[in-house]
């Protein structure tokens, strides 16, 4: 019901209106078209960058797999040894002592194995070996903090990301629904002055009709009664006239009449007459054509002889040379054939003989296999 409401609002509607709506369709359609490639393009920059940066974590987690340090954590690696250096050659030999081996670098415990005296190199050896031991730990903990770091950098950037965009597609669909909204209410307050304006105009156009309605009719019935006097007075005319046109052709066919037959006795005499004068042309134009005809057929056999004798003559000349022209070219075509097919055997002769050669080869290796397993065997071509 809404739908045919909406219909008959919308056919109520004059042309120019109409256009109006139409455009302010488009104008819409085209805003929203605009609003979604906005959006589209931005979701795909935003993918873009994600992709960027993920691609640079990847390259990071392989260098830290491989073992390639970066310059960032080779200066955390340097700055961390010089204040461990540093700290020790600040400290007593006492602290020194109560401190773990792993702990203590390689350069101060030289220093100190050289100052005491008292530790040997194997203990020097398994130091050096710990220190060792703790740099790769060390190392290796470098590596999964700035791992850990970059993973979460990453995984909080793309959550911004993620939230601003949404935030900015929020915005674009509450001003495209206020758009729409305000649209629709345009639209609505187009469609009421229009509705009014039909209604007045039809019902000013209802009036109009009636009064022109009237108006003609009368002049019609006006037209109609003088029509109508015009025309007695014409039919009484015509009925004159037709009484008197009839009265006068009677007169012309009893005249019409009397001469008939005076016509028809003279033209039955001129009849016989005339036969008579036709059936004796007739008979001497007989005798005179079955003469001319029999001239006609001798003279006419005369020259069909003539002419069956010069194409029976012609065709047998033709058919003579046309059959030696044939014979010829048929004795050069299978000349020419029994030269290619001399050619072609004498060609593959060698190969014939090869593969009759390496049948006969495969036929004595089966019966040296047969006589393997059957000595008595005697094959047929023997």
């Amino acid at each position: 019901m809404k739908q045919d409401q909406i219909k008959l609002q919308y056919s109520n509607i004059d042309g120019s209106t109409k256009n109006n709506l139409l455009s302010l369709d488009l104008k819409s359609l085209k805003n929203t078209g605009a609003s979604f490639r906005n959006r589209f393009q931005a979701q795909k920059t935003i993918i873009n960058k994600q992709k960027i940066k993920l691609h640079e974590q990847e390259r990071i987690i392989n260098e830290l797999k491989m073992g390639i340090l970066t310059e960032e954590v080779r200066n955390s690696l340097d700055k961390s040894k010089s204040d461990i250096r540093e700290l020790f050659g600040d400290c007593k030999l006492k602290l020194i002592g109560r401190v773990p081996l792993e702990y203590v670098p390689l350069n101060d415990s030289e220093k100190i194995s050289v100052h005491s005296q008292s530790a040997p190199k194997i203990l020097q050896l398994l130091e050096q070996r710990a220190y060792e031991r703790m740099k790769y730990r060390e190392m290796i903990k470098e590596r999964k903090r700035i791992l850990e770091e970059t993973k979460k950098k990453l995984y909080e950037e793309a959550l911004e990301q993620k939230k601003c965009l949404e935030e900015e597609e929020k915005k674009k669909h509450l001003e495209m629904i206020r758009e729409r909204r305000k649209e629709d209410l345009e639209r609505m307050a187009i469609r009421q002055a229009n509705k009014e304006k039909f209604i007045k105009d039809s019902t000013t156009a209802t009036e109009m009709y009636k009064r022109k309605l009237l108006a003609h009719s009368f002049s019609r019935w006006k037209f109609q009664f003088k029509w109508s006097r015009d025309k007695a007075v014409l039919c009484e005319e015509h009925y004159k006239k037709n009484i008197l046109k009839k009265s006068f052709k009677a007169l012309l066919g009893i005249v019409q009449i009397k001469y008939s037959i005076k016509y028809n006795v003279a033209d039955k005499f001129y009849k016989r007459s005339m036969l008579k004068k036709a059936i004796i042309g007739f008979r001497q134009n007989r005798l005179e054509r079955m003469r001319s005809m029999q001239i006609a057929e001798d003279y006419y056999d005369f020259r069909l002889q003539c002419k069956v004798v010069d194409h029976w003559t012609s065709y047998i000349h033709r058919a003579v040379i046309i059959e030696s022209i044939k014979m010829q070219q048929a004795i050069y075509q299978h000349q020419r054939k029994l030269l290619f097919q001399s050619f072609f055997q004498w060609k593959s002769l060698p190969t014939v003989l090869k593969l009759e050669k390496a049948k006969e080869e495969r036929k004595q290796k089966w019966r040296q296999k047969v006589w393997e397993i059957l000595p008595d065997f005697k094959p047929s071509e023997i």
